[in-house]
């Protein structure tokens, strides 16, 4: 008989759960995931005593959450660009739901699992635009398909990589949104320029990130006059084109290369008005 017969609140996960809510029994390479409260204390009894609940993963630490997470690991490998894309979920999410968010982000770099209620994606080719359209088309329907609450934050599109400047990145931004979540639990899309704006407004850009930005506008004199003229033009590029005596195609090529240095898109207004705002603090 099939165990959803006799236990249809089971669910199926990748990974096992919080053990004071559920009851989690590996089944292959998956989970079934029984719910205490609703099973009986003879249910409950069996479940631990026949089917040997897994009371901790031993699942080993792949090389990149080693690099990531783990002080002194070796870089699995050189990366030029980098993206990380941070998922927050109530339980550990279905292998289903991780082979379409695979198909979504275009086959990532690595898929990170934190922890057994935050999943990070690493990419290397970076359409965060299209990827963000995307995703708040369907966060509703993923939620509903798999009965998860999702939270997802897309991180900055990182270039010109050296070093463990990735490693760096990762940190602070994880450390950003782990903050801001705290403070805004309402929101489940949440893009990185936001988190910015309010990091900046807090005085609390990270280091690592706040040199970062020092190097790529502090220091750049063109960009910083693309971000000034913008920002006197209210974000209107043929008033900015106009103020700089360019043509159009001119400007969206410089917009186009600001975006490569940076991760910004400047013709967003919240991308535009961090660009801006740190410029004037620094």
């Amino acid at each position: 008989m099939d165990i959803k017969t006799i236990f249809p609140e089971v669910r199926v996960s990748s990974g096992p759960a919080n053990e004071e809510e559920w009851v989690s029994i590996e089944d292959g390479d998956q989970f079934l995931l029984f719910p205490k409260e609703q099973l009986s204390s003879r249910e409950l009894a069996l479940l631990e005593f026949y089917l040997s609940p897994v009371k901790k993963s031993s699942k080993k630490r792949t090389a990149w959450e080693k690099y990531l997470l783990e002080d002194g690991a070796e870089l699995p490998e050189r990366l030029e660009e980098g993206q990380f894309i941070y998922l927050s979920h109530q339980l550990p999410i279905p292998s289903e739901m991780v082979e379409l968010l695979e198909s979504i982000f275009g086959q990532p770099k690595a898929i990170l699992s934190l922890s057994q209620t935050q999943t990070v994606f690493l990419l290397t080719r970076s359409d965060s635009f299209g990827q963000i359209a995307l995703i708040k088309d369907i966060l509703p329907t993923l939620e509903n398909d798999f009965g998860l609450a999702l939270r997802l934050f897309i991180g900055n599109h990182w270039s010109s990589l050296t070093a463990n400047q990735l490693r760096d990145y990762f940190l602070e931004e994880r450390a950003l949104y782990d903050a801001y979540r705290t403070q805004n639990s309402d929101e489940t899309l949440i893009l990185y320029s936001k988190i910015l704006l309010w990091a900046l407004n807090a005085d609390h850009i990270p280091k690592a990130i706040c040199h970062y930005y020092q190097m790529v506008l502090g220091n750049q004199k063109e960009t910083r006059e693309l971000v000034e003229a913008l920002w006197d033009s209210h974000g209107n590029l043929v008033q900015t084109a106009q103020s700089l005596y360019i043509h159009r195609n001119s400007l969206q090529y410089k917009l186009d290369k600001v975006y490569r240095q940076t991760g910004l898109q400047l013709k967003q207004l919240d991308d535009l008005a961090f660009a801006y705002l740190f410029l004037q603090k620094s």
